[in-house]
């Protein structure tokens, strides 16, 4: 047997004896948000509609999203680390690239102090995926312009999942004088992620160039 054989014949039973933990939880009705963020997490890792999950650490997770997990870990067996502006931690697993943040000692591990898009967007729906105290994502569509994106912030005690498959690395960029970086996803969509101290914040579009996004990025403030 290969040690790839043996990774992956390890991971499966941890795989199976993690849902076996989890059958034994009695039934329970997770909150609308909660649902919501499952359903997109396996809507985006298993249809690779979007350029980036988030994922957490210290929270039991679906059967569904536990199987993702092990996939992607499977996949990453062969990780590249590198470093952008010092504190950014990128590690590089082929289909997809894990964004860490590394000055975060001082950082809250909650959102205390929220930020929102304040552009004009007459014309666009807006549909809020998430809203509590370690996310706020928020998309927004032109169906008749064929634009559509995202804003989101995020505390930085997570690890973010961009979808580097077939693309190039992220870069090192400028977001409104804070430290951050920009890259494409497979699908031709661009994203910044900028670092304003406290919190992560991104941008993500299609539809729309770099210029365009970084336009957007001047509009972000923090909510009153």
């Amino acid at each position: 047997m290969t040690n790839d054989e043996k990774i992956t014949k390890a991971l499966e039973q941890a795989l199976y004896d993690d849902i076996s933990e989890y059958e034994k939880l009695p039934d329970h009705k997770f909150s609308r948000g909660f649902d919501k963020k499952m359903k997109r997490l396996i809507r985006d890792e298993l249809e690779t509609e979007k350029s980036a999950v988030h994922t957490r650490v210290g929270r039991r997770l679906p059967i569904a999203v536990i199987v993702v997990i092990a996939t992607f870990l499977l996949m990453g067996a062969a990780a590249t680390t590198y470093y952008l502006w010092n504190n950014f931690r990128l590690q590089g697993h082929g289909l997809y690239t894990l964004l860490h943040i590394t000055d975060v000692d001082d950082c809250p591990k909650t959102i205390e102090e929220r930020y929102r898009l304040t552009a004009d967007l007459s014309g666009f729906t807006e549909n809020v995926i998430c809203d509590d105290e370690l996310m706020y994502f928020v998309e927004y569509e032109n169906k008749e312009k064929g634009i559509k994106f995202s804003f989101s912030q995020n505390t930085k005690h997570v690890s973010i999942m961009l979808n580097t498959e077939g693309k190039e690395p992220p870069i090192e960029v400028t977001v409104n004088g804070c430290n951050g970086i920009y890259y494409e996803t497979k699908y031709e969509d661009c994203v910044i992620i900028w670092d304003i101290g406290d919190y992560l914040l991104e941008i993500g579009a299609s539809g729309i160039g770099q210029n365009e996004l970084y336009s957007l990025a001047k509009f972000v403030q923090k909510a009153e």
